[in-house]
């Protein structure tokens, strides 16, 4: 009978106690005290109660990560609150200069953007402003004003497609201005509350008007259309690339039109993995496949946020037969 060693080339270490099992994912070790092989081994994802928001608020820019997040504009109303998460607690900084809602929005927690949405007077906004960490400053405008834009990329590389009215044109920031992009294959707003990804590998899915679940991968010059996602509308979505990516709840593209789905998509094809923890419309989403943050949403704005943990390693028993 083949050995472990003879397979593998090398013996199984013995141990008195489990190491920490998200520094040893995909190993293998025999715990002497409780006689038996462990594995470490990532499990079902799962959604858990975050840190409450100080103000409701649904369509807001979600930035940053699960430690290290931004919570920008939205609505009720006009807003131009910015909250800031370290993990535990939601903290009011520096307020964006242009109340508005439907925004887009990019970067990290100490050095961000937000551009488009809609400000005071129902009117879409082309105006962008970048964030230091302590201030927001007014940098270039848009080409196109827009409102419910798909958002994704860093605060010097950024990219705003797609809106309200439906309109197929996608732009690129370069740290300074924007510059105008190629067409979107699918044009709608309410784009993935926050896409995933790069300038140069990123991905947007959903939409609105009416409910969508068209998915598009962009390489920093064209818009390729890819599988579906199911998940219809204003749906959640994060992801650090444009090749893993998580999205979540939104609308059905019919009766009864709620959708509490969680799913991922891997390059090529999206995987249903969880239930998103309650339906929230309208909510936006922030981190990664594996760690993000749900934040927000309506009806009207409300203050819940919720952690996303996509892959849990644990220490886990191997039957030996």
């Amino acid at each position: 009978m083949a050995t472990y060693k003879g397979i593998q080339g090398y013996s199984v270490q013995s141990l008195s106690s489990d190491p920490t099992a998200a520094n040893v994912e995909g190993q293998l070790w025999y715990n002497s005290s409780s006689g038996k092989f462990k594995i470490a081994a990532a499990g079902a994802g799962a959604w858990a109660s975050g840190d409450a928001l100080n103000e409701g608020r649904e369509n807001l820019a979600g930035i940053g990560t699960v430690t290290a997040a931004l919570a920008v504009g939205g609505r009720p109303g006009y807003e131009a609150l910015n909250e800031s998460y370290n993990g535990s607690a939601w903290t009011e900084v520096g307020d964006i200069n242009t109340p508005r809602f439907g925004l887009g929005g990019a970067g990290t927690q100490t050095a961000a953007i937000v551009y488009g949405g809609e400000k005071t007077g129902t009117t879409n906004t082309d105006e962008s402003e970048t964030w230091n960490g302590t201030s927001w400053t007014e940098t270039g405008d848009m080409n196109d004003a827009r409102v419910y834009i798909g958002s994704f990329g860093t605060a010097t590389a950024a990219v705003g497609a797609t809106g309200a009215g439906d309109t197929d044109a996608s732009e690129e920031y370069d740290g300074t201005s924007w510059a105008s992009g190629n067409a979107v294959q699918n044009p709608r707003y309410g784009v993935s509350n926050s896409g995933a990804g790069t300038l140069t590998d990123g991905l947007i899915t959903g939409g609105g008007n009416p409910p969508s679940s068209f998915t598009e991968s962009y390489d920093g010059t064209t818009w390729t259309e890819e599988a579906d996602s199911g998940l219809f509308g204003f749906c959640g979505g994060a992801g650090a690339t444009g090749s893993a990516m998580v999205a979540w709840a939104g609308e059905l593209s019919s009766a009864p039109w709620i959708n509490n789905k969680t799913q991922t998509w891997n390059g090529s094809a999206w995987t249903e993995v969880a239930d998103y923890v309650a339906y929230v419309g309208n909510q936006t989403g922030c981190g990664t496949q594996t760690a993000a943050l749900s934040i927000g949403g309506g009806p009207g704005g409300v203050t819940t946020t919720f952690v996303w943990d996509g892959a849990p390693i644990a220490a886990k028993t191997v039957t030996v037969s």
